[in-house]
């Protein structure tokens, strides 16, 4: 694994979505070092606190993610 893979997959580890539990097609992507930092900064952004926090999915290329 060359070192911009090496740096691809930390960042990756540290890449959540966020979006609201009801109503809104909005969705955000937050860098953070927990779930629990994640929800923390999306309720922060969407001025609420009902939010839906996800991790992304690394694929077999450390630049693709799944959603």
């Amino acid at each position: 694994m060359t070192t911009m893979e090496q740096a691809y997959n930390t960042i990756g580890k540290h890449i959540y979505t966020a979006r609201l539990r009801y109503g809104g097609d909005k969705i955000i992507v937050i860098i953070a070092s927990t779930t629990s930092e994640a929800e923390e900064k999306a309720q922060e952004y969407f001025g609420l606190s009902c939010v839906s926090v996800s991790r992304v999915y690394g694929t077999n290329d450390a630049q693709v993610y799944e959603v």
